[in-house]
């Protein structure tokens, strides 16, 4: 983590705002975050990301001190920095809780093979044989966490805004919040402040012309740089096309940032098609859509059309990608070889580009 981090310029962030976008009847818990950055720091493009390392729920951080067997305010040395604190706020603010290393397993259990749980399940299943600074040693620091910016700074003069799905597991019946969707989305008081930087992503960008159409492609969360986006464009006054396609389980409940999107779609800024898989049978995804209006897609490609992918990299991204390639090879009559080869031209002339993660 610290060569990641190594020249990053940190700033205080301030929550000024959190809003629940999802409604009553909702799976999930959705938060539009709004952030006050310094004037210094401000400065950032549509398609960037902000980086942060969170800090792990106070919570959570009693129930394992209540498991070990040793005073949680004994100091520890962080190896790296020379850094001397107690090791609740170590737990707290520098050390990973989630993953459980070969290592840090093998020293509680003297069993080989991994854990599935977290540390607050390793200190209940085993005492901690090891001294305080022997378990500081083992556990992995936190990981720093990267959000897509949901503003256009044109429109948001310092401020950032953020799309953030607080998200959680089961582990031994217990539910467990993410770190980093935990902290922004719960732990965060109105009026704190913690360190954040400025991730450049000069892989996603809006294209050079306004002119150039747009074809947005983000379920989810990854709908965030795409309001950033949109917002740029009616800021810039560009004449440019924006086809949005959007994707989530209910309308009723999960149509994120809807009112936005149709005073764009009234205003004629924006063609916007959505899928909202739980509300029929079978369910609908953004590929489907994608599908359904090929010869459109197609022809807005055949035009210039820029194309971006912004989300999970797991199974949509591949499934978007797979659908566009088809789309591709079928609107130019071509084999499959010549598809894929269009393709590999549209990304290497940077006019796909995918955010996915």
């Amino acid at each position: 983590m610290t060569a990641l981090l190594q020249g990053k310029s940190w700033a205080q962030a301030r929550l000024l705002s959190r809003s629940l976008l999802t409604k009553e009847g909702s799976t999930k818990q959705t938060f539009h975050i709004v952030l006050e950055v310094p004037g210094e720091h401000a400065f950032y493009l549509p398609g960037d990301s902000i980086g942060l390392v969170p800090r792990n729920s106070p919570e959570l951080v009693e129930q394992i001190c209540a498991h070990l067997p040793f005073s949680p305010n004994e100091e520890v040395l962080l190896q790296k920095t020379q850094e001397r604190l107690c090791f609740r706020r170590f737990l707290r603010e520098k050390a990973n809780l989630q993953k459980i290393t070969r290592s840090l397993f093998r020293a509680f259990s003297q069993e080989e093979g991994c854990f599935a749980g977290d540390l607050l399940a390793l200190v209940r299943r085993w005492p901690p044989p090891l001294s305080t600074q022997e378990l500081a040693n083992l556990l992995l620091p936190i990981a720093p966490r990267f959000y897509s910016i949901a503003s256009s700074p044109s429109l948001h003069p310092q401020e950032v805004h953020l799309t953030v799905s607080l998200v959680h597991q089961m582990i031994e019946g217990e539910k467990r919040y993410g770190t980093a969707s935990s902290f922004l989305c719960k732990e965060m008081q109105i009026g704190d402040t913690f360190p954040f930087f400025v991730h450049s992503s000069p892989h996603f960008r809006l294209p050079s012309t306004d002119h150039s159409p747009l074809l947005m492609i983000g379920p989810g969360t990854g709908i965030a740089p795409f309001r950033a986006f949109l917002q740029e464009r009616i800021a810039r006054g560009a004449k440019g096309k924006n086809w949005l396609f959007f994707g989530e389980r209910n309308r009723a409940c999960d149509f994120y940032y809807e009112e936005e999107w149709l005073s764009c779609l009234y205003q004629g800024r924006l063609r916007l098609d959505a899928a909202f898989s739980r509300d029929q049978d079978p369910k609908v995804y953004v590929q489907d859509l994608l599908q359904t209006h090929a010869k459109e897609v197609y022809a807005w490609i055949d035009e210039g059309a820029h194309l971006y992918i912004c989300g999970d990299a797991k199974k949509m991204a591949k499934d978007v990608t797979a659908i566009l390639k088809k789309i591709l090879q079928e609107g130019s009559r071509c084999t499959k070889q010549e598809g894929e080869q269009r393709w590999r031209t549209l990304r290497k002339e940077g006019r796909v580009q995918l955010d996915i993660y």
